[in-house]
């Protein structure tokens, strides 16, 4: 019988394991956001996209287009053109955490009449909007 040692086992204190650890750490120190995400190779089906959800749709390298629901209560898919190709077009950067950040802001004409930035994953509701996000 070999025995192994403690880093031959994947002992999280001699291999870098304890990372997951700090990282569980540093996520519930952080303040919660609004929309978290990431990048997919497809557009996402209607149960994907949950509120909440950021999905950025990047097909062989090149960035699609991004889609979320409406944080302003209407809850419509919002999809907005990540190519330069397309005018007008939006970039998007997700954090470590998985947090959105779009340039430039989101501006709907729907009902809902709403117009937000989405910084870190969190929405910060413009002047122009009849109501703020305390009162949805």
């Amino acid at each position: 019988m070999v025995r192994r040692s403690r880093v031959d086992q994947g002992d999280a204190r001699n291999t870098g394991g304890g990372l997951s650890l700090w990282r569980r750490i540093l996520l519930r120190l952080s303040p919660r956001s609004d929309l978290a995400g990431g990048y997919i190779e497809r557009h996402p089906s209607p149960g994907e996209l949950t509120p909440g959800r950021f999905l950025a749709v990047r097909s062989g390298g090149i960035e699609k287009s991004a889609c979320f629901r409406c944080p302003g209560g209407c809850g419509q898919k919002i999809m907005r053109a990540l190519s330069p190709r397309r005018k007008p077009y939006w970039t998007v950067f997700f954090d470590w955490r998985g947090r959105p950040t779009v340039s430039p802001s989101v501006r709907q004409t729907n009902a809902c009449v709403c117009h937000f930035w989405i910084k870190r994953g969190s929405v910060e509701w413009c002047r122009d909007t009849p109501k703020r996000s305390a009162e949805r």
